[in-house]
């Protein structure tokens, strides 16, 4: 486990175990039915763990995970030698049942993930098709929503153009309403000033007949 120390561990602990003929056929039915129970219940528990933890994996991921997480590490030899070499706390039989059963354990990994790989793999691409559809339709979605920018920008330039060329007849209309109103008001002012004048010349010129013909007639 830590290096070099790895095999001689291993070796220590193979050479503690004396194998009993005897004890290995009567432990093997044991240690099957231990195999069974054991694999299922790790392959469920890491599969449905690896699918439904937060962000999890796919199916195809949380089955190879599943059979990827069947075999025993040295922890389990180390905690079963401690438990009958160091102390006796196993029986020979339980021992060998264990042993046989992490045995089997370890086999099946390899095993297992042969026999799904071409499963695996059919179940990838049809995943990676399924990406490549689902980022097709992103794309067609952000060329659409491009287009729909530019329309916009499109309109409110025309819109802005349009409202500025409004703008200038609007004012265009207000200078030539104002100089008509300017222009109208002087020829009002104009004929009113001329009926002024001619109604005082008129005024005048009677007051000037008057007194000629009260003078014609006063001689």
């Amino acid at each position: 486990a830590f290096g070099w120390l790895g095999p001689v561990f291993f070796v220590n602990l193979g050479t503690s175990f004396l194998i009993d003929v005897d004890i290995l056929a009567a432990t093997v039915g044991y240690s099957l039915i231990f195999f069974v129970v054991l694999g299922l219940g790790q392959f469920v528990s890491a599969a449905l763990a690896a699918r439904f933890v937060p962000g999890g994996f796919s199916w195809a991921d949380s089955v190879m995970i599943g059979f990827g997480m069947l075999g025993r590490a040295e922890l389990f030899f180390v905690v079963l030698n401690i438990c009958y070499t160091d102390y006796p706390i196993l029986s020979k039989e339980q021992v060998f049942t264990f042993t046989i059963t992490a045995l089997l354990l370890d086999i099946a990994v390899p095993v297992t993930i042969a026999v799904y790989q071409p499963f695996y793999k059919r179940a990838k691409a049809k995943e990676e098709e399924k990406l490549n559809e689902v980022k097709k339709i992103g794309d067609a979605a952000a060329e659409v929503e491009d287009e729909e920018d530019q329309w916009n920008e499109t309109s409110a330039h025309v819109n802005k153009k349009a409202f500025k060329e409004n703008l200038k007849k609007n004012r265009r209309l207000l200078v030539v309403n104002v100089e008509d109103g300017g222009a109208s008001a002087s020829s009002r002012a104009s004929s009113k000033n001329s009926g002024a004048v001619v109604k005082g010349s008129s005024s005048r010129d009677l007051r000037l007949g008057d007194q000629a013909w009260a003078g014609a007639g006063a001689v």
